[in-house]
């Protein structure tokens, strides 16, 4: 019910408070996400600017009159809130990809449920919850479920209150996500940002200093847990082992270790599951050649 200027005021407060407290929200991303401060950098500064785009949606949303084939009648159309909207964010971004949703749906004036990773609960969720109560949103407007998603995800789909789901994270999970939004007595719109499967290309009239550079960037910033990563590199034959020679060196040189450390570029993996799953794709590619 809050007209847009009071919308976009709230918003724009919540980044205010993360910008305050710029260097105190980078250190809760380091330790409980083990981001690299080059990584917790990138994702803080993309929150902020984020939501202070949101802020500038609640004037931006128009209706429109369309012509009608009855005589002496108009069509009018109107954008209005969805109502409750479920925000289910991911553990690899997880201040960002919470921000993405969540502060849009509040400045067009709906209501949020947000459930983060059980991994990053702090800078999934609490964080954000801090700086929009700091801001002055209404108390309910966003409202924080913090369990893990075996045992409460599928309840925050199918509730008959949320009009729709926004989903981050597998393509598997997504696809199951999808499933129940339309499977109950209420049909859910749903909004799913699934996994990715980047290649990146060297063509041989590359410059092969930048190609590797950023060849190395884009597979192991935050340990390659990134949807975007970098899962397979194309050469071109004339470049080829030039290219694959300085890529190894170049990584060989990546530091590593102690993701408190401003220089380590490679920290921790989130938890023991996904490290399994790494040792995996390492033995496969051995055993392929």
């Amino acid at each position: 019910s809050l007209p847009p200027a009071k919308r976009s005021a709230v918003l724009g407060k919540a980044a205010d408070y993360l910008q305050e407290h710029f260097e105190q929200v980078l250190q809760l991303l380091v330790a409980e996400s083990g981001s690299s401060h080059l990584k917790a950098n990138i994702e803080l500064s993309g929150t902020i600017a984020a939501i202070r785009e949101a802020a500038t949606f609640p004037t931006r949303v128009h209706g429109k009159i369309l012509p009608s084939n009855a005589p002496g009648k108009e069509n009018r159309v109107y954008r209005e809130p969805v109502g409750v909207v479920a925000v289910i964010s991911p553990w690899n971004f997880p201040l960002l990809l919470s921000a993405r949703s969540v502060a849009p749906a509040l400045a067009l004036g709906n209501t949020v449920v947000l459930k983060p990773a059980s991994d990053t609960p702090l800078t999934g969720a609490l964080v954000l919850a801090k700086a929009f109560e700091t801001a002055g949103l209404a108390p309910g407007a966003l409202n924080t479920v913090i369990g893990s998603g075996s045992e409460i995800g599928d309840h925050v789909v199918t509730h008959p209150t949320p009009s729709l789901v926004s989903f981050t994270g597998s393509t598997p999970v997504g696809q199951n996500v999808g499933k129940l939004a339309i499977a109950g007595e209420r049909m859910k719109r749903v909004s799913l940002e699934l996994g990715g499967n980047a290649p990146f290309v060297v063509l041989s009239d590359a410059d092969l200093d930048q190609a590797v550079k950023a060849a190395a960037l884009g597979k192991f910033l935050h340990q390659g847990q990134i949807c975007m990563a970098i899962n397979r590199i194309i050469v071109e034959d004339a470049v080829y082992d030039e290219f694959v020679e300085r890529f190894a060196a170049q990584v060989k040189e990546l530091k590593y270790g102690d993701a408190a450390d401003p220089a380590t570029l490679v920290g921790p993996i989130i938890n023991d599951s996904q490290l399994a799953g790494l040792r995996g794709k390492i033995d496969t590619a051995r055993e392929q050649g």
